[in-house]
């Protein structure tokens, strides 16, 4: 198991906390609505299923990815860029880790395959 997982997971959390507080403050400039869909959405999910392996997380990301941005800050904010240059990194590497995992799995196949074709040369 990896970083990925548990750094991102951690990264989520605080995200969704910082939206909270926000909302709770008064600061919160999003659609009240469509926030507290995702903010739902996303904290039942995390409560829910650990996400401690790499591609799990991987693939929660890439799934919620609209839930994910609209509880990050807006344009308004000082942290906007910081948060959108992370979400960025961390999309990309969620893409990396599901098409290694992909390819890890299409590797048995192919040494399958050539175990096969050895056996077809043998006779």
């Amino acid at each position: 198991m990896g970083q990925f997982g548990p750094e991102t997971r951690k990264w989520l959390e605080s995200a969704i906390k910082q939206r909270r507080m926000l909302i709770r403050n008064g600061y919160s400039h999003k659609p009240q609505q469509e926030v507290n869909n995702a903010l739902s959405k996303l904290g039942l999910l995390l409560e829910v299923y650990p996400y401690k392996e790499d591609r799990n997380m991987a693939r929660f990301i890439r799934n919620h990815i609209p839930e994910i941005e609209m509880i990050l800050p807006g344009e308004g904010s000082t942290n906007f860029e910081k948060k959108k240059r992370e979400l960025h990194a961390i999309n990309l590497e969620a893409l990396s880790i599901l098409e290694n995992n992909r390819s890890q799995k299409d590797k048995p196949e192919l040494i399958q395959s050539t175990k096969s074709n050895q056996y077809e040369m043998d006779i």
